[in-house]
């Protein structure tokens, strides 16, 4: 069974109250779901508000048109090639 099959077929049987289209839990539903080790997915999402142009403090848009070559028109829809060297920080616990 792949795990979409099995994600698939646990909502079957826990389908929460439908909500104007929007599956919902409660955080009782929730901490009774955990308490059974059940498996679900939470998604977490916010509405992102984009502040026109006019909005922008002269003080920033200084700032802005002083260093335009830093701050391009448009960005690459993609991600940039993989370089020969990948950079981490290793985590000690303690």
């Amino acid at each position: 069974m792949t795990p979409y099959q099995f994600i698939a077929k646990k909502l079957k049987h826990n389908t929460p109250k439908k909500s104007k289209g929007v599956n919902l839990i409660s955080a009782t539903e929730l901490n009774k779901e955990l308490k059974n080790n059940a498996s679900f997915i939470i998604l977490a999402a916010r509405e992102v508000i984009k502040i026109p142009n006019s909005i922008i403090p002269p003080e920033v848009t200084l700032v802005i048109e002083e260093f335009s070559d830093i701050f391009p028109e448009d960005l690459p829809n993609k991600l940039p090639p993989i370089r020969d060297i990948q950079h981490a920080i290793d985590l000690v616990l303690g």
